[in-house]
Order: C-alpha cells, then sequence, then structure tokens
C-alpha cells in the first residue's frame, strides 16, 4: 500500500513529505472521488501531515524549491517539468518519472 512506502521512507530519510497533485484525474481541477484524499487522511492517522502541491487546486510551487520526499499523487502534464533536487526521494506509482542525476526515483508496482 502507497501509504505503508510512504511511513517506511519518511522514516528513512527524514525528508519533508511533498504530495504532488491530489485531483482525481491528470489536469482535471476536481477532487471529489480522488484517492489522494484517501491517502492524505490515512497518513494523518499516522501521524504525518505532508505538505502538498497541486497545480489545479493547491498551488505551492515553492516546496519543489528544496529536497524533499515527493509523492506522486495525481500525474498533471506539469510535474513532467519538474527540476528534481538533489538528495530529493520521489515515490512514483504512476511510473512517469525517468531517472535523475542525485535523485532516488521509487517506482512502486516494479
Amino acid at each position: 500500500m502507497a501509504a505503508d512506502v510512504i511511513v517506511d521512507e519518511c522514516g528513512k530519510t527524514g525528508l519533508e513529505l511533498v504530495i504532488l497533485g491530489e485531483c482525481y484525474k491528470p489536469d482535471v481541477p476536481i477532487t471529489t472521488g480522488s484517492c489522494v484524499r484517501l491517502l492524505l487522511a490515512l497518513l494523518k492517522e499516522k501521524g504525518i501531515e505532508p505538505q502538498v502541491h497541486d497545480p489545479l487546486t493547491r498551488p505551492n510551487p515553492h516546496l519543489l524549491e528544496s529536497a524533499a520526499l515527493f509523492f506522486m499523487g495525481t500525474p498533471h502534464c506539469a510535474f513532467n517539468k519538474i527540476h528534481w533536487q538533489p538528495g530529493s526521494v520521489v515515490i512514483d506509482p504512476w511510473r512517469k518519472v525517468p531517472d535523475c542525476p542525485g535523485v532516488r526515483v521509487r517506482r512502486l508496482g516494479e
């Protein structure tokens, strides 16, 4: 389960957790029915309150400026242009994030 992977990585890395995307599908500004909303609730039960950056519903681009533990919640097209900061860890259940120097990409389902 994604929440368990996130909790594991939070413990290992000590990095701030940033959820990328909270919409129910890419490039649509609707969060109703989003599995990311459920994920946020599960993480809160585990004592983890991540930051969220969604360019359509909660834009917080400053969260991309430093190394963090990122979880790709909704694969918006805008996220294809992210310049990942060295030292970051990206959990990618969609398997869309390419390998990046200095960044560990953990693709779920591989």
